[in-house]
């Protein structure tokens, strides 16, 4: 085989820059919604054609497109390189061709990167359908081809709307050391957005992506479940909430690194001194917050000379 023999595709749902990882969508009958086609260890790829089998019943392809503003540039571009890409809607399948124009060992790309992006419409069906990859070609730099065998899927949940989620966390912001924690509020609304007040059966289901959550399952009550999110690591937290015959939300919660420790070491050219008397004291921190009531009373900054050292 060539280089990319052991090359590996994927599908993402997720419409940010890059493979986010997301295998499964949501959908609703007349739903536009896109997926990501993504390549995972490719070497010295200057083309590429690829197929993908989608269910015509199901599915209206609109596009093929090469990027997307939202899932980024395409892998044959990372290094610079000219490509040139031809996406084809069939019925029950969507081709992917690309290739550089004059491809060189500098433009040839390396690692993992887009493909392609799907662009679809959901039809009214009930139940799951999936993407498959039915081949797969790469070029490498030498003109040698692999055939890929891909185990790829892609797979949509259909889900008939009869109520929404409105999600939240508060606060938005706390501290990483597993013990300040943010309410997460799933409201249970109507499709019209209202709160259903008088709900006290839905079953909301709350899954993250990082920290801990005290439950991750709570009935709603008047309408409103909640849970607490901790975490000990710092990072953007995504939290879902999920229920029967509405769409998953998400919200984020960021925990954050706290420190009290105060920096030592010498004086700068610019010190601040709290000590309010002429002259600088070297009072560097207060056990106190002074009260301020005019210019007099504002801690004095000081600007130092440097001094050339002579031997």
């Amino acid at each position: 085989g060539g280089n990319n023999a052991g090359a590996s595709l994927s599908f993402d749902f997720d419409a940010k820059s890059g493979n986010g990882g997301k295998v499964t969508e949501q959908v609703t009958a007349g739903k536009s919604f896109s997926v990501g086609v993504y390549a995972r260890g490719v070497k010295d790829l200057i083309g590429y054609e690829v197929v993908v089998v989608y269910d015509p019943e199901k599915l209206a392809l609109k596009s093929v497109l090469e990027q997307s503003s939202a899932e980024g540039a395409n892998v044959l571009k990372k290094d610079g390189g000219l490509g040139a890409f031809i996406g084809r809607v069939g019925t029950g399948t969507a081709t992917l061709t690309a290739a550089i124009l004059g491809p060189s060992e500098k433009v040839a790309p390396d690692g993992d990167g887009l493909l392609g992006v799907l662009e679809f419409e959901a039809l009214s069906f009930s139940g799951e359908t999936n993407l498959t990859v039915q081949s797969a070609v790469m070029t490498d730099l030498q003109g040698v081809t692999d055939s890929l065998a891909s185990d790829a899927k892609g797979t949509m949940s259909s889900v008939e709307l009869k109520i929404a989620i409105g999600l939240s966390g508060s606060p938005s912001i706390i501290a990483a050391d597993g013990k300040e924690s943010a309410t997460i509020t799933a409201q249970i609304l109507d499709l019209n957005g209202v709160l259903q007040s008088a709900d006290n059966s839905t079953r909301v289901s709350f899954g993250t992506t990082g920290g801990t959550l005290a439950r991750t399952s709570a009935t709603a009550v008047n309408g409103v479940a909640t849970t607490t999110l901790t975490s000990s690591t710092a990072g953007t937290l995504t939290v879902t909430a999920s229920a029967s015959g509405a769409l998953d939300q998400t919200t984020q919660v960021i925990a954050q690194t706290t420190s009290t420790s105060i920096g030592t070491g010498p004086s700068g050219p610019i010190a601040l001194d709290l000590d309010l008397t002429a002259g600088d004291q070297g009072k560097r921190q207060s056990s106190t917050t002074p009260k301020l009531s005019g210019p007099c009373c504002a801690p004095s900054l000081l600007l130092r000379k440097a001094h050339r050292r002579t031997a």
